[in-house]
């Protein structure tokens, strides 16, 4: 099973149209979209999702948050949870070819959402980020510690990560790599994430590095 690298997360309050916008730009260039608008209602979140493949993006280049439901209705690739959502054992009985995971803050809760039978965890946040001032950011140290404790799923870092933090972060046992303002809050969305690409690239086979 080869889970995405790059995760391009939507901030909450974008329109659908931005989306939508954001997403063709990107398609390509990354590996996964998450499609994360927590006051969306499920019509909502299926009909962008419709009106994204109209435009060429396949259902399957989406991750839906916290709605297994709406993510097995449209065929997207799979589904994040929360500490809110129900457990990954419970998603995985009903929906058993979804990909699953699970965002944790601590060790411990990586090694639930594995034992749970989540198929990778986001974890952060890594630095400070403008989405959780005045709570103190995990660093690396936490990164590696995370990393320790799992035996065979992947962390996807998040949290104000910029292309130039991805060395480190692999390092520190980092699979990939997710982005959310850097991407789809500034004005050249397409640049922003070839530069994110173009960085874990570089880090995971440093023969493309130019």
């Amino acid at each position: 099973m080869l889970i995405p690298r790059l995760h391009a997360i939507t901030p909450n309050g974008l329109s659908p149209s931005r989306i939508l916008s954001v997403a063709e730009s990107i398609v390509d260039v990354v590996d996964i979209l998450h499609l994360r608008q927590k006051k969306w209602t499920s019509m909502q979140l299926w009909e962008l999702v419709k009106e994204g493949e109209a435009r060429g993006i396949p259902p399957q280049k989406w991750i839906v948050n916290d709605r297994s439901d709406v993510a097995e209705a449209v065929h997207a690739y799979g589904t994040q949870l929360t500490s809110h959502s129900m457990p990954a054992d419970v998603i995985r009985a009903q929906y058993p070819k979804q990909i699953i995971g699970v965002s944790v803050h601590q060790p411990g809760e990586a090694l639930d959402a594995e034992r749970a039978g989540a198929h990778y965890v986001l974890y952060g946040h890594i630095y400070d980020t403008a989405s959780k001032i005045g709570i103190p950011a995990r660093g690396l140290q936490g990164l590696a510690g995370c990393a320790d404790i799992l035996s065979h799923i992947p962390i996807i870092a998040i949290g104000g990560i910029e292309p130039m933090d991805i060395p480190n972060l692999l390092s520190a046992g980092a699979y990939g790599v997710a982005v959310m303002s850097s991407i789809w809050l500034v004005s050249d969305p397409r640049t922003a994430a070839k530069q994110y690409h173009e960085a874990l690239s570089a880090t995971l086979d440093p023969s493309k590095v130019s």
